[in-house]
Formats: structure tokens, C-alpha cells, sequence
């Protein structure tokens, strides 16, 4: 029989023989039809677990967004993709210190499984942390048309004539607990209506800010991101999506074409005027790593100065984020500042951005206010800067209640990890936390955490133990659900690279001054660099697998804690 040799010696010849026949075998055994393995194909990238009230209502999203995918004319096929939300780990440290290491595993199995996965586009489902921003960096990274549906937050419950879910949950449980009255009638009355549905949580958490962001970027259609899990217009919303993707493809709209500078900066604006968590800040370093944006903390800094906080969403205030939802959402808050928007960035809509949210007003002026009438006329996150954080720090000035402690020299308590910490919160030995005090929690950063630690669970032992006029410093993060104390993250450089945080002593004095952006250590600069000479190296924490992979990897918090793969 003569062979066509020809016909393989072109690689364009090869690929398309490679997709035509040896794909054909693969979709077959799994029960595609000819018409289906003929069409064009798209992905749907599903987070979905039982690990997450935030996940596990994905499944069915997926379904919609396929539903979407075939009224397009095309073949959707699902992957899955790692996605538990570190909320039911084994022990604190756990919680601790997974979250940025599972971001970067995420990223990578996307980039692996899309890059094998011959399809023309796809959709990513995702609500939390980490999960969140994974999709979008993999959506730069890999640059073929994508739309990213989140699951949008849960509806809250309510317990004693107010509204709850997880972070007050956990805060009445943890006050009953210490204080001897949690019984089990009260604790399955919290949990409940703590846990009403399925979704994310209904504060303004690291997840929900990272949803929020994913539509403010383009990534994600306009009014999608706020649409409670647990209701039927997040179903026909998936299925628009899987529509819309088809018409992404068409027009070959990737990723790069919709997440720019100027859309980065939208997000940015974003984060600052609904009060998001500080977390946003790491997570959009790292996605500015990968699309080589030049944004940095000094970027940040000139965006909190110009933009007004218009929301007070919890924990920054008393609504939730049903009532953002309810009250226009992401559109009408982008409509109300799009002065300071670049309002000609491209949506996955197919349309800019002004065209998006030029129909949208607010029906509700308490919960998203007018530029003219902020809560504060500057963000709700600062960027500090001095010796201490020569390339700057992050707080979330809004969660604070006493404004007071926001401007106030502090009298340093200086531990070596967050358990050190929690132990003397909790029993006072050795060292005693007082009003006055700022808890210094160092060696919790990208490479000495050993994967920059989130430790919530230090600002609740203070709210738990009552203590009051007291802060927390760190070169670790602090969880979205962070609330009243003034807690200072994401110190840069990191006490184990050589940080100015790693010669704090106790009993020097920490200036914190959050109107100004300024965090010092009262000391003169010789007597710096002395305690620096002098300094004895820290054994480093134990770590093994992808903790100790992660360590050896990750960049600083101001580039975003993520692996340098550059």
C-alpha cells in the first residue's frame, strides 16, 4: 500500500492527524458521538468538592454551563481540578499554612490539564481563596478564550434576630466556648443557621473579594459574581456563560486581550471602595507576576489615596453580601466610581466595560454610598512603608472600630510563630499580652512560614480573651473574616530573608500610623544594622513535601508569594 509521506511532512498536517484520529479514539471510549468529537470543544474546568460549602454545589453548575456549551453548538468535556478550602484542615497549622502553596498546585494543574485537554476555550468554576485566583493566572498564563463563573456567596442565616454565617458563627461559638455557656442546643442553633447554604461565606472574605475582582477585571460576566449559590439566576447564568464562551472563541478574545494594566487597575478600585480583604493584595501581585504588569505596592498606595470606601460590608460593617447583591452588585458599584475606571477595557461580555455598567444604578444608597458621601474618602487598604517594611506592608483600616489605635506607638511582644503567640494569648506565660502591646508574629512569611501563614486564628484568641487596644504585626497574612484589632500583614522583606522584623525586640517601640502609610521601629539606624551583625540565623520550620517545595519557590509578598517560574 503506498503511503502519503507527504501529507506528514508539513507539522500543521500532523497536528490536525493527531486531533482528527488519535483524539477520536480517546472521546469514543468515554461515549462521545461522532457530532460531538466533530464540533468544536470547550473545557469546563470544575473546582467542585466536598470539602467546601463554597464547592460543593458546583457539580451542578458545571451541568448549566454545559447545558450552555451544546445550545452553542459545541462539545463541552469537564475536568477536575484540586479545590478544598483549607476550612476543614486537621489542626490550626494546617489551615495555616496550605492555602498559598494549594493556590500554586491549582495553577499548574490547570496550565497541564488545558494544555493536553484539546479544546479551543474554557470555563473555570470556582469560589475561594486561593481557588479563585489560581483560574485567573492560569487563564493568562495559558491565553486561550476563558470565562470564569464563581459560585457566588451563601445565603446567610440568622440567630437571635440577626443575620450569621461562618465568621460571626465562629466568633459567637468561640465566646460561648471560653466563657462556659456553649451547650449543644446553642451550638446546633449557631452552626445552623451559620451553615444555611451552600456558597461562600456572606462577609467580605478573601473568596468573595477575589469573586468580585474576577468580574472588576473583565474575566467574569457583568452582574454574575454577587449571585447567591443557592438561587436559580446562578444556574441560568452558568448557562450564559457556556453560550458566551462560544462567541469568545469565535472572535478569539483571550485572556491577555481583557486582563490588562488599566483593567488590573479597575479591579484595584474595586477592591478599595467595597472594603476587601487584604489577601487581594497577594493574590493580585501574583497574578501581575504572571501577566508582567508593572504593578506594584507603590500602585496600590496611589489607588487607596483616590478612591473612596462606598461600602460597610462585614466584617468593615453591617451588611452582607446579599445586601451588595440586592443592591446592584459589582455593576452598580463600578457605574457609581467609573470616573476613575478605564470604562474601554474588554469584558468576556464581548463588550467594554462602560457598555457593561452603563445600565446599572444602585436601588440602595446605605449599602453601596455615592462618591459624593463615602464612608472614608480614601480605600479601605492602606499600604505602610518605613524601616520596618522598606517595601511595604498591608491593613485593612476598616475592620478597626476604634479609630484611635490606628495612629498610636505600640510597645512591641515579639514571637517567633503564631502557636508561640496563641500560647501566651491564651495562658500568659513567659510573656503577657497587654493593652498597648502589638503582637509580633515573624518567621510566618513566603519562605520562613514556610508558606506565608494566615493566622486569623491569633486576632480571634484576643477578641476571645476580651483584650482590648491591642495589634498584630506579621510577615504572614491575615484571613478575610479579620475584624476590630489592627492587624498589619504582609511585612516586606520577610524576617528569615533579613527583615528589619527579624531584630524587633521585646519592649522596643512600633510606631503605627495608618493616615500617614507609615510602620517604624523606633530604634536609630546604627543600632539596626548592629542588632543585624549580631544576628543569630532562626532554625527554619520543618517542612516536607509541597510545604518545603513551595518554600524553596516563592517570591516575597510584594511580588505576589508566588513560585518565581520566570
Amino acid at each position: 500500500m503506498d503511503r502519503n509521506v507527504d501529507l506528514m511532512k508539513s507539522k500543521t498536517n500532523r497536528d490536525k492527524m493527531f486531533r482528527d484520529y488519535w483524539h477520536r479514539v480517546f472521546f469514543k471510549a468515554m461515549g462521545f458521538c461522532n457530532k460531538e468529537i466533530e464540533s468544536k470543544r470547550i473545557a469546563v474546568v470544575n473546582s467542585w468538592s466536598e470539602q467546601s460549602p463554597g464547592h460543593v454545589h458546583l457539580r451542578g453548575l458545571a451541568d448549566a454551563v454545559k447545558a450552555g456549551v451544546r445550545l452553542g453548538g459545541a462539545m463541552p468535556f469537564e475536568i477536575n481540578v484540586l479545590g478544598p478550602c483549607s476550612g476543614l484542615a486537621e489542626t490550626w497549622t494546617d489551615l495555616a499554612y496550605y492555602d498559598l502553596p494549594q493556590r500554586e498546585i491549582i495553577l499548574n494543574s490547570i496550565e497541564t490539564a488545558i494544555k493536553v485537554g484539546a479544546c479551543e476555550g474554557w470555563v473555570g468554576l470556582c469560589t475561594c481563596d486561593k481557588i479563585v485566583p489560581a483560574m485567573i493566572m492560569a487563564a493568562i498564563r495559558i491565553n486561550k478564550p476563558c470565562i470564569i463563573v464563581t459560585g457566588g456567596p451563601m445565603l446567610p442565616g440568622y440567630y437571635k434576630n440577626d443575620w450569621v454565617a461562618v465568621g460571626k458563627g465562629a466568633s459567637i461559638i468561640y465566646d460561648k466556648a471560653l466563657s462556659n455557656s456553649l451547650d449543644f442546643n446553642s451550638l446546633d442553633e449557631v452552626t445552623y443557621a451559620a451553615g444555611n447554604a451552600c456558597g461562600s461565606c456572606a462577609e467580605l472574605t478573601t473568596g468573595n473579594s477575589m469573586q468580585i475582582i474576577t468580574e472588576a477585571l473583565g474575566l467574569a460576566l457583568p452582574g454574575s459574581s454577587m449571585i447567591p449559590g443557592a438561587i436559580a439566576l446562578k444556574t441560568i447564568s452558568a448557562k450564559e456563560a457556556g453560550l458566551q464562551i462560544m462567541n469568545l472563541v469565535e472572535k478569539d478574545l483571550k485572556p491577555k486581550d481583557i486582563v490588562t494594566e488599566a483593567s488590573m487597575k479597575n479591579a484595584m478600585a474595586v477592591e478599595m471602595a467595597v472594603a476587601g480583604g487584604t489577601n487581594s493584595i497577594v493574590h493580585m501581585q501574583a497574578i501581575a507576576y504572571e501577566g508582567n504588569f508593572d504593578i506594584t505596592m507603590d500602585t496600590w498606595s496611589e489607588v487607596s489615596r483616590k478612591i473612596p470606601t462606598l461600602c460597610s460590608i462585614a466584617p468593615s460593617g453591617p451588611h452582607s453580601l446579599i445586601d451588595f447583591y440586592e443592591a446592584g452588585g459589582v455593576p452598580a458599584l463600578m457605574n457609581e466610581i467609573k470616573d476613575f475606571l478605564n470604562i474601554d477595557s474588554l469584558t468576556v461580555s464581548g463588550k467594554t466595560l462602560g457598555e457593561n455598567i452603563s445600565n446599572y444604578m444602585k436601588p440602595n444608597d446605605e449599602v453601596i454610598r455615592s462618591v459624593e458621601n463615602p464612608i472614608y474618602h480614601e480605600g479601605s487598604i492602606a499600604i505602610l512603608k518605613g524601616n520596618l517594611a522598606p517595601r511595604g506592608a498591608v491593613i485593612r483600616h476598616t475592620i478597626v472600630k476604634d479609630k484611635a489605635l490606628l495612629k498610636k506607638s505600640y510597645n512591641a511582644k515579639v514571637f517567633n510563630s503564631f502557636e508561640d503567640a496563641l500560647d501566651s494569648i491564651y495562658t500568659g506565660k513567659e510573656k503577657k499580652v497587654e493593652t498597648g502591646d502589638i503582637v509580633v508574629c515573624r518567621y510566618e512569611g513566603p519562605r520562613g512560614g514556610p508558606a506565608m501563614a494566615e493566622i486569623l486564628i491569633v486576632v480571634q484568641a484576643l477578641s476571645a480573651m476580651q483584650m482590648k487596644g491591642v495589634a498584630v504585626l506579621t510577615d504572614g497574612r491575615f484571613s478575610g473574616l479579620t475584624s476590630d484589632f489592627p492587624a498589619i500583614g504582609h511585612v516586606c522583606p520577610e524576617a528569615l530573608v533579613g527583615g528589619t522584623l527579624a531584630i524587633v525586640e521585646d519592649g522596643d517601640i512600633i510606631e503605627l500610623d495608618v493616615p500617614n502609610r507609615k510602620i517604624e521601629l523606633k530604634i536609630s539606624k546604627d543600632e539596626i544594622e548592629k542588632r543585624k551583625e549580631v544576628l543569630e540565623p532562626i532554625k527554619e520550620k520543618r517542612a516536607t513535601g509541597v510545604l518545603n517545595i513551595y518554600r524553596k519557590l516563592a517570591l516575597q509578598a510584594d511580588r505576589g508569594a508566588c513560585w518565581d517560574t520566570q
